[in-house]
């Protein structure tokens, strides 16, 4: 996986590329249905043209779907942020690009970047496997660390 970061004026952008063994066509599917999507990331699903991310508690956060493409991207609001993902043809497999972009003054900018990190792991886990990457495969506290240091050296 590749990871880039960059500062704007009022927002961190974090960009992650990773390759996956597949077409867009068999790809797309898991970014735009409630069950593709709810098989990676069981706590998000689709609701007419929102993205619906359960709480718990019977809580949610309603999501806006900018923009979709078929077989090749769907964007979505993501609190105060913005969430693209991309996918792209590469020598027979695909490459995947998840952005996150994240106002300063969003609350969980560390938290929720180390959250994509770990779900275009899981993505890819789950698209290879059929199974949720177990939680405890990915270092939470080390990549927050990380982030940390890298955005305040940006």
């Amino acid at each position: 996986m590749e990871i880039f970061f960059k500062k704007t004026e009022d927002a961190y952008i974090q960009s992650l590329k990773s390759t996956m063994n597949g077409s867009r066509k068999t790809i797309y599917p898991l970014l735009s249905t409630t069950e593709g999507i709810n098989s990676w990331f069981p706590q998000l699903s689709f609701r007419d043209n929102e993205l619906v991310f359960d709480l718990g508690n019977n809580e949610e956060e309603i999501m806006k779907v900018l923009e979709t493409e078929q077989d090749k991207h769907i964007s979505f609001t993501w609190d105060i942020g913005k969430v693209s993902i991309t996918l792209n043809d590469s020598k027979g497999k695909t490459d995947i690009m998840i952005v996150s972009e994240l106002p300063f003054e969003f609350s969980h900018i560390i938290r929720d970047f180390t959250g994509w990190q770990y779900q275009i792991q899981n993505l890819n886990h789950v698209y290879e496997t059929g199974e949720i990457l177990p939680l405890d495969t990915f270092d939470f506290e080390k990549v927050e660390s990380e982030i940390d240091s890298l955005l305040k050296e940006i």
